[in-house]
């Protein structure tokens, strides 16, 4: 699968991409997770790839100090394969990769993803059973929807 970013990944859209073989994005990209204000945890596999993408420490900050990360500040990280200056030149390049992986033997290109992916696939189905526990236990807590009701007024009031 491959994933063009260009604009705001905000939580569970950033999530969603964070599995996928390749990711661009282009500099106007940001990314937040903004799970912690709303008293939920991780979801959609985000516990597991996020680590594993940018490392222990760049996760930490991101969940705990930033709010909104820029594409500039993540050019460093795994999170994207490359960074572009324009959408029409990471569209161009995406195209280009469809079609090169459009020549290939599909049969192979499955057997190959399948035998880098083999090893982390228990452990996803592990990391992903209990992110569901931590989201029922917490969406069950009073705080959870409390928070939950103020940035819901929030968005009512802009």
């Amino acid at each position: 699968t491959i994933v063009g970013y260009n604009g705001l990944a905000y939580g569970g859209g950033l999530n969603l991409f964070l599995g996928c073989d390749l990711r661009f994005a282009t500099i106007r990209t940001k990314v937040i997770e903004n799970f912690g204000d709303m008293g939920l945890s991780l979801d959609l596999g985000s516990s597991f790839f996020l680590p594993r993408l940018i490392g222990q420490t760049q996760t930490m900050s991101i969940l705990l100090l930033e709010r909104i990360i820029t594409a500039d500040k993540l050019q460093s990280t795994n999170l994207f394969n490359k960074i572009f200056h324009k959408n029409s030149e990471m569209k161009k390049e995406i195209h280009n990769i469809c079609n090169n992986i459009s020549t290939k033997d599909n049969d192979v290109l499955y057997d190959n993803k399948n035998l880098i992916k083999h090893n982390e696939r228990e452990i996803l189905k592990e990391h992903l059973f209990l992110e569901k526990k931590r989201i029922i236990h917490n969406i069950q807590k009073d705080e959870t929807r409390q928070r939950l009701n103020i940035l819901n007024q929030k968005a009512e009031g802009e």
